[in-house]
């Protein structure tokens, strides 16, 4: 038998340092003290051993929390230790933690488990860094004997305080779910089950087989309808063969009827065709127009341009032209070029300017060159100061005109500030006497060089620069003129290529009499893009007006694909094949059209006759699952009710002992009898466990006791349960039964206890001091009691 040891618990709830209770030795072990003082918390630490969960907590809502409920400090690890005994010796120790600083999720109450380890032996040492020795081979389960330790806990070994009625509260079925692997009947279970999912399958099937048989005689009696309307009886209908014309149609071997209708399709727009030859040519002449206007842009701009040119020696002289243009535009933009940098007075003539002037215009320089060659000469000659005196009589100048021209356009102008020293002067007149007398300074400073040298740049100023600006300007003004013909004229510039597809264009507009001269541009005709895009427009629309009436829907690509999938084509009024231009006539296509329809013919026929075919199949499906779904229903049957008569005799096992022990236990009941224990008897029923006052009442006793009874009835059911099924471990947990009992029913309870259960090990706690010691006294004589006062240990 497996009893327990020593517990230890760290940091978990109410304690925050370690503590430890022994119940190796004692037959009774009482926990007492007032509320608070952690002997529940002790109970519950011996369930989160055993079923890795604490039944009674449970999750109201899903939110996160900042603390978790079992731990007393969160930065700790939360650690327990049980230990089992058997025969004195320790068979194993349940190792539970949980690790410290858990995450907000991990906090939720839903999420309140623990790790759960085995250990070989009690530790010697409980540090933290400590490595444990792990015990191997068997499952927790497997050592108490009891495959369903965490489900079953709460109903063999743990009777809580809240939680006393716990098993009474759920449905009689799922009472039944929860003990019924103590009947033995698990595999058989199991087995039924797997025959009833094999029968839910099986039915599946043959509703789904019902449901494609009425698809299908649906579909074939429709098809038969349609099939006999279109062709006809088997008799009416006679051989036919095709043309030979139409080399597609004599090589047609359908492999499904998507094909068969692109080859009917087709050979009927064919025929269509046959029979409005002129309609056709008017749908091809439409499209061709459209077709022009949309994807032949640039071959009618060019036919805009150069539309009245009679050959392409014309564009050649455009070239020659448009050469001249370039050259032209190129000079005129050079002399304007000249004339910008060209200096407003001769103070800002520079090295670089002059420089430039007589680059460009040789032809004038012979008449300044001893000039020239002295400017050059002066300007290598003046110091840097005096090239620096040259810089501020130009600036000075400069700042004059400028300001003379703002104080000329200031109305409101009063008094003058000098732009250079910034003196206020009455009047500009004022002003200027000052700098013509300030110019005279400077004047007097100058070299002869320089005096000399601004002479010189006066002199070619005014002669040599002048004349080449006269130059450029009286050239500018006579070509200007012919600058805006160089756009018109290079649009029309056009290669050998882009004439010959404007010339096809131009051609088959006239030979459909098509009018586009009132677009084509007269020879000097200037035009811009603008008034192109006008004149693209305007000739498209005309275009698009010489359009045929045609009287079908019919799309000419539809059309045409259909003449070139069967290799015809149309000439004038005729239909002919593409290799030996053999014509078709309409009576050809009728006939190669009735081929196809018969090929369709049979290719239905074979559709028929796969549609009987299927129906047979699945006929002969049906009757083959019919078959084995009896056979699994009478399985079923046997197993369900062999299991239900096997299920009760064992429940009568239970019932007996039950009904003595609640009788015991409940004494304060008028009928003085114990409790029925009810199941299912019949083989319509499903499986149920109910608890009733006597043999006539059919109400669960949840509904008929009080508080105080039920708490009885469940004591009485556990005990029962301890003594027909009993498993190795041989303790009972009652946490504070006398809460829910009154007096009576607990000596009774004592009694039964100590002379039914002598071999048990019992843990009970209350915090009722006489309570305790009234157990302590009924077992004292015969068995080995511990009394522990939980607040003097906790205080202590």
């Amino acid at each position: 038998m497996i009893k327990l040891g020593k517990l230890r618990v760290e940091n978990f709830k109410s304690f925050e340092d370690s503590f430890t209770v022994d119940f190796n030795g004692n037959d009774l072990l009482i926990l007492d003290g007032p509320n608070g003082f952690g002997k529940t918390t002790l109970f519950d630490a011996i369930e989160l051993c055993f079923t890795r969960r604490i039944g009674r907590i449970l999750s109201t809502d899903r939110k996160q929390k900042n603390s978790h409920l079992l731990k007393n400090k969160a930065d700790k690890e939360t650690r327990i230790f049980l230990e089992l005994i058997e025969e004195n010796n320790t068979k194993v120790v349940v190792y539970v933690s949980i690790p410290p600083n858990t995450s907000k999720d991990d906090n939720k109450a839903v999420n309140c488990s623990v790790s759960q380890i085995l250990l070989k032996e009690w530790p010697t040492n409980f540090t933290e860094n400590v490595q444990f020795s792990f015990f191997e081979g068997q499952s927790l389960n497997e050592i108490v004997g009891n495959d369903a330790l965490e489900n079953t806990f709460d109903l063999f070994n743990y009777i809580q305080q809240e939680e006393t009625c716990h098993f009474l509260k759920i449905s009689e079925s799922d009472r039944h779910k929860k003990i019924n692997y103590l009947f033995g009947t698990t595999k058989q279970n199991a087995e039924k089950e797997q025959l009833q999912n094999i029968k839910n399958k099986l039915s599946r099937k043959l509703a789904q087989i019902h449901e494609n048989i009425e698809k299908l005689s649906t579909y074939k009696k429709a098809f038969e309808l349609d099939f006999d309307k279109e062709f006809g009886q088997p008799s009416d209908r006679k051989d036919i063969v095709p043309t030979g014309l139409i080399s597609k149609v004599i090589t047609f071997e359908p492999k499904n009827s998507e094909q068969i209708g692109v080859y009917k399709n087709s050979l009927h727009d064919v025929l269509w065709i046959s029979k409005n030859i002129d309609e056709f040519h008017a749908l091809e002449f439409n499209n061709l127009l459209n077709y022009l206007c949309e994807n032949r842009i640039q071959e009618l701009k060019d036919l805009i341009l150069v539309g009245n040119k009679s050959s392409f020696s014309n564009i050649l002289k455009i070239e020659k032209h448009v050469s001249w243009l370039n050259k032209l535009v190129k000079k005129i933009n050079e002399y304007e070029a000249f004339n910008k940098i060209a200096p407003e007075s001769p103070k800002n003539l520079t090295t670089d300017v002059l420089s430039q002037f007589i680059s460009y215009f040789p032809s004038l320089v012979s008449n300044y060159a001893l000039k020239i060659e002295d400017y050059f000469k002066l300007q290598k000659e003046l110091g840097s100061y005096q090239q620096i005196l040259n810089k501020i009589s130009q600036s000075r100048e400069a700042l004059q005109q400028q300001y003379q021209i703002h104080i000329n356009n200031d109305v409101n102008k009063a008094d003058v500030s000098c732009p250079f020293c910034g003196d206020v002067k009455l009047t500009d007149n004022q002003l200027w006497i000052e700098y013509a007398s300030q110019t005279k300074v400077f004047e007097g400073l100058k070299s002869d060089s320089l005096t000399k040298l601004e002479d010189i740049s006066v002199y070619l100023v005014d002669e040599f620069i002048s004349k080449c600006i006269n130059k450029s300007l009286s050239f500018i003004n006579k070509y200007q003129q012919y600058v805006g013909l160089l756009a018109p004229l290079s649009s029309k510039l056009i290669t050998e290529d882009r004439w010959e597809k404007m010339q096809k264009i131009k051609r088959w507009l006239m030979e459909h009499n098509v009018s586009f001269e009132s677009s084509i541009l007269a020879n000097n005709a200037k035009i811009n893009e603008d008034e192109l895009r006008i004149k693209l427009s305007e000739l498209q629309s005309n275009i698009r007006r010489n359009a045929k009436a045609v009287s079908t829907e019919k799309s000419v690509d539809e059309l045409k694909k259909a003449l070139q999938f069967y290799g015809l084509s149309v000439t004038e009024s005729l239909i002919k094949t593409f290799e030996d231009s053999t014509i078709i006539s309409n009576e050809d296509i009728k006939q190669d059209l009735d081929y196809i329809a018969l090929t369709e013919l049979h290719s239905n026929s074979s559709k028929h006759r796969d549609i009987i075919l299927k129906l047979s199949n699945l006929d002969k499906q049906k009757k083959v699952i019919l078959n084995k779904e009896s056979l699994v229903k009478s399985l079923f049957n046997k197993y369900k009710k062999q299991i239900k008569d096997y299920e009760k005799i064992v429940a009568k096992q239970v019932a007996i002992p039950f009904y003595i022990y609640s009788s015991k236990v409940l004494q304060t009941r008028p009928d003085g009898n114990g409790v029925f224990l009810q199941s299912a008897e019949n083989n319509r029923e499903n499986g149920y466990l109910r608890f009733v006052s006597n043999l006539n009442d059919d109400h669960d006793a949840w509904n008929t006791m009080s508080s105080g009874q039920l708490s009885g009835l469940v004591i009485s059911f556990m005990l029962a349960m301890n003594k027909v099924y009993p498993t190795k471990l041989s303790t009972l947990l009652i946490d504070d039964p006398v809460q829910t009992m009154d007096e009576i029913n607990l000596a009774s309870f004592v009694q039964l206890l100590r002379n039914e259960f002598p071999s048990s090990q019992v843990v009970i706690s209350t915090h009722e001091r006489k309570s305790a010691n009234y157990f302590a006294y009924k077992y004292q004589k015969n068995s080995k009691v511990e009394l522990i006062n939980m607040k003097s240990r906790r205080l202590s």
